[in-house]
């Protein structure tokens, strides 16, 4: 971990929340702050999922965290779109939407869509819930994204 007290109090604020967004501008500290964060979870035996919007946030995310002596077993670190299209693949009746054998990345608004919606379901977030094992010192499910939110009606507000 760091002993950094801004950084360590940052740490504290997201892991006192239900679930989380990091959204600050370029080199504000986002991916510093997300990998302390589930370095905390992961010192305490958890287990996160962080989704970002590029390759380019998940090979930082991914050396931020092995800099923080995260293990693989310890995150899983994705892209909002693959994370999505590979949740709809297992599970399609539940998203609603059939996909491909190779995404069609020109539909990931689509993907999105039916992510969120197999995500409501009560099988989809037993599944996360055992996971994702990250907690909140209130025992609460913690989720870590960077910038990402689905509303009520399933679109993806950035």
């Amino acid at each position: 971990m760091t002993d950094d007290p801004p950084l360590q109090a940052a740490v504290q604020a997201v892991l006192g929340s239900i679930l989380c967004s990091v959204t600050l501008p370029a080199g504000a500290g986002k991916t510093e702050l997300i990998a302390a964060s589930v370095a905390a979870i992961a010192k305490n035996g958890g287990t996160s999922l962080v989704l970002t919007h590029t390759h380019a946030g998940v090979d930082a995310l991914r050396k931020r965290m092995k800099k923080f002596g995260i293990g693989h077993e310890q995150v899983v670190v994705r892209t909002i779109d693959s994370w999505s299209y590979n949740l709809i693949a297992h599970f399609p009746q539940l998203a609603k939407l059939a996909v491909p054998d190779v995404p069609d990345w020109s539909k990931a608004g689509d993907y999105h869509r039916a992510a969120a919606c197999a995500a409501r379901s009560k099988a989809v977030r037993r599944m996360l819930k055992i996971s994702y094992s990250g907690r909140t010192p209130f025992g609460e499910p913690l989720g870590i994204r960077e910038s990402m939110r689905v509303n009520a009606a399933g679109s993806v507000l950035i």
